[in-house]
């Protein structure tokens, strides 16, 4: 009885060795795969510092130079506006003194001759008849005296109208 119980103690021995010896290779199988994720942890929060690191020396960047740029151009297009508005009210006043300086002329200057030209006596049709007849005359004739055959000489009138 006691070698069977001596016997049936060894065989439970074994049996828990077996066990233990299995469960053994798990924790080290576990273990091994621990050990793998905790690198791939320290890696990827290496990377996430390097990444924190660049995103700040970015944002510091941007802080320090690109707000200013940014600040630098809505100044420039400010001042452009303004410069806009002050050109466009000299454009303005302008305009407006460009059209009383033409109802001045039309006044003063084309009204007047208009009504001398409705006012006179003049036959315009006579006038021109008379211009086109001076031009053919002086086409005509080389001098009021005449000239020798070996010169060459050209004539002109003068034609004064009343008014």
């Amino acid at each position: 009885m006691a070698s069977s119980k001596l016997t049936e103690g060894g065989q439970g021995l074994q049996a828990g060795a077996s066990v233990i010896k299995e469960n053994s290779q798990k924790v080290a199988e576990g273990s091994g795969k621990f050990t793998e994720g905790a690198n791939k942890l320290a890696k990827g929060t290496e990377e996430l510092s390097d990444g924190l690191r660049e995103l700040n020396s970015g944002s510091n960047a941007l802080y320090n130079g690109g707000v200013s740029e940014l600040n630098q151009g809505a100044d420039a297009l400010t001042q452009g506006g303004e410069k806009l508005a002050e050109g466009s009210s000299k454009l303005t006043e302008g305009t407006g003194q460009l059209k009383d300086g033409i109802e001045e002329f039309h006044n003063e200057g084309i009204s007047r001759i208009s009504e001398e030209v409705q006012n006179s006596d003049l036959d315009i049709a006579e006038i021109i008849d008379l211009k086109d007849e001076l031009v053919k005359l002086a086409k005509d004739n080389k001098s009021f005296s005449g000239i020798s055959e070996d010169m060459d000489g050209n004539l002109k009138f003068i034609m004064k109208l009343k008014g």
